[in-house]
């Protein structure tokens, strides 16, 4: 999403929106209220961002919410990645410079991919 982003918000949930024939995600987002117009005034330009990351436009919208600045909790998911999976998705990530983005954005492909593999079971 970029540094300007990453200082002010943090995923919480993506969940699954079905489209026809096409399944799409809905990204939730937590922002400080002082921080959510700005946030959703952005919303087409990560959409955009995401789209070039992740080649297309799997995820459709952003929702954003109201939260105090606090690190994102962690996600339980009951299959966890094998060690094939996480090398490929931090590969996937590796070429991003900023250090906090990079761990954001593994994280987040990490949500993705699980939510897609815990769907199937």
């Amino acid at each position: 999403m970029g540094a300007e982003f990453a200082d002010i918000a943090y995923p919480i949930a993506l969940k699954p929106r079905k489209q026809r024939e096409k399944i799409s995600f809905v990204l939730h987002m937590a922002t400080e209220s002082a921080q959510s117009q700005r946030l959703s005034y952005q919303k087409e330009l990560i959409l955009s961002r995401l789209e070039h990351f992740f080649g297309e436009r799997i995820i459709t919208d952003i929702t954003i919410h109201h939260a105090s600045k606090q690190q994102p909790k962690q996600f339980m998911f009951q299959k966890n990645l094998t060690e094939t999976e996480k090398t490929y998705l931090s590969d996937m990530v590796s070429r991003v410079d900023d250090d906090t983005l990079r761990e954001r954005l593994e994280a987040f492909s990490k949500t993705l991919f699980l939510s897609e593999k815990n769907k199937r079971t």
